[in-house]
């Protein structure tokens, strides 16, 4: 009898030091840098009002985290092909594998659902374009160090164009 109670103890320690362990695998403390390969397509109507063409798109983005739900994020985004676009005005405007950065406050807004925003700039060899940059990701951790992150964003492009981006990426934190 007291080799069972013995077992069930030592069972019920054991199961509790695992589930505090595998909490502290997936989390790690703020402050901290999370950097982020992303590949995915961005949606461009090249027409007033047509239909949206996907162009492809590689990201990188390089974040810092102050706290576990504020950060602040430099997003790097660039569209792998050229392309011309009628902007709101009518003008055609070429775009040769045009490179986006922003500058996007971070906020963790439900577990680990991460909203973003901020200015940025689109550079080209014909025309660098003013940018405000709206997204959203979702973090799903793997362990401590890697997530992989589905994103959503939006780029609107003042009197231009605006685009929208779809994306996956692979998070490391350190």
């Amino acid at each position: 009898m007291k080799y069972r109670i013995l077992m069930i103890i030592l069972l019920a320690a054991s199961g509790h030091q695992a589930y505090s362990q595998q909490n502290e695998n997936v989390h790690i403390s703020s402050p901290y840098w999370r950097i982020s390969p992303l590949i995915g397509h961005t949606f461009i109507a090249l027409e007033q009002g047509g239909e949206h063409t996907p162009i492809a798109s590689w990201a990188l983005d390089i974040e810092f985290w102050w706290s576990d739900h504020l950060g602040i994020g430099l997003h790097n985004d660039l569209e792998i092909e050229s392309f011309v676009v009628v902007n709101q005005k009518g003008e055609h405007i070429e775009r040769h594998f045009p490179v986006v950065t922003s500058l996007d406050l971070l906020v963790k807004v439900w577990k680990e659902l991460v909203f973003y925003a901020g200015p940025g700039i689109e550079f080209d060899a014909n025309e660098s374009l003013e940018v405000v940059r709206l997204g959203l990701e979702y973090e799903f951790l793997l362990d401590k160090h890697f997530d992989i992150a589905p994103t959503f964003f939006y780029d609107n492009r003042f009197n231009q164009f605006n685009t929208w981006t779809v994306a996956f990426g692979m998070g490391y934190k350190f």
